[in-house]
């Protein structure tokens, strides 16, 4: 896994969060923030790093609705 920033790793605990309350608590937190982590990597070489924590928190959603609901 790739190495955060302070900033990064700070959003990620509240990320977790409000993710595990738009999904009802029904996705168990070390899910979550294994997903956010993952996504976190995708942008591992991104020079600019600013919004890196909103579209990993919007990588995340979209992966645990993708595996939750593989039909749509």
């Amino acid at each position: 896994m790739t190495e955060l920033t302070e900033r990064e790793e700070a959003a990620i605990r509240p990320t977790v969060a409000h993710l595990g309350r738009q999904f009802h608590g029904e996705v168990p937190p070390e899910e979550l923030e294994t997903a956010i982590r993952g996504c976190f990597d995708q942008w591992s070489d991104a020079r600019v790093r600013e919004f890196i924590p909103i579209l990993a928190e919007r990588c995340a959603r979209e992966h645990i609705q993708d595996t939750r609901d593989p039909g749509q």
